[in-house]
Formats: C-alpha cells, structure tokens, sequence
C-alpha cells in the first residue's frame, strides 16, 4: 500500500473527523467538490486497514465507482468490488459498493467497522437502509458530501449526527 499525501487542508478535516468519533458514530464531512473528499476517505481507509479493521466505500453511481476504483489501485490499496458486473472479494479489507447493488444484498453484505458514504446527499429509503444497516451493527458511518442537504430539500440529521465542515 502506498502512503497517500493530503493537502494541509485535507488532513485538518481528517484529524477534525478523528476527534469527532469518539462522540459521533456517524459524522458527515462537508467539503466542496473538487475538494478530494475520496482521497481523504481512501486515506482514512488506507490507516484503517493498518490497524487491522475492515472498510467500505458507497457510491451511487457506477461512474463514481469507475474513479474510487482507478484511485484505490493507484494508491495499491487491498480492495473488493461489490457491484454488478464485478466478481466480489468478501476477504479484502476494503470494500468499494455501489448502493442499488449493496442494498439489494444487506442479508449478506460485509460486515465493515467504517463505511463510507459518498455523495451522501443522494438517495432515499435504499441509502437509509444501508446506514442503518451498518449502524445497527456498531460501525461508524461517514458521509462524504459537498451539499449537506438531501435532494429532496431536507437535511441530513436523521442519518449524522455531527458536522466537519471544510
């Protein structure tokens, strides 16, 4: 695995994020877009995996998985696919989903100490279903978004509890 460098910037939303969970297992990361809000995620990742914990990364669209995954080969970061169209690999620590293909199969999806949810202003009743999967089981979950509203108008405090603003 490559170390991954952020910007100063970068690393002060992750040490706010580190500091926030002990507090809030389900804190939202607000940057604006362009930011590199994966590359702080797979950063996060890339440190969770060293210590010996399982990961994942939710997207909604399979073009956003297309660049999480040309980024987690770039940084030779340990990954599985779980999407269609790609043969999963339930043993790796870090796990790239997209969400139809995810909340299809909660009854068997990885089980994960931290899940990662991009573009977390999108998506409804599937993407609530995920979080709450996963909170249900003690991971933490973090939103990755540049807009901190859903796209229906409302907020996003039903799912996160707290806000890293960058």
């Amino acid at each position: 695995m490559t170390h991954i460098t952020l910007f100063p910037d970068q690393s002060d939303l992750v040490t706010a994020t580190q500091k926030a969970m002990p507090h809030h297992k389900s804190p939202l990361i607000q940057s604006a877009t362009g930011s590199g809000k994966t590359r702080i995620a797979l950063h996060m990742m890339h440190r969770i995996v060293l210590k010996g914990n399982r990961c994942g990364f939710v997207v909604p669209r399979r073009e956003l998985l297309r660049q999480t995954i040309e980024s987690a080969l770039a940084f030779d970061l340990p990954f599985g696919v779980l999407a269609a169209g790609h043969k999963p690999n339930p043993f790796a620590p870090i796990q790239l989903m997209t969400a139809g293909t995810l909340a299809r199969r909660l009854d068997t999806a990885p089980k994960l100490s931290v899940v990662f949810i991009d573009e977390a202003h999108f998506g409804g009743a599937e993407l609530s279903r995920i979080i709450r999967h996963y909170q249900s089981q003690g991971a933490w979950v973090i939103g990755l978004s540049a807009t901190p509203m859903k796209t229906n108008g409302q907020g996003m405090g039903e799912w996160y509890d707290t806000m890293i603003e960058g």
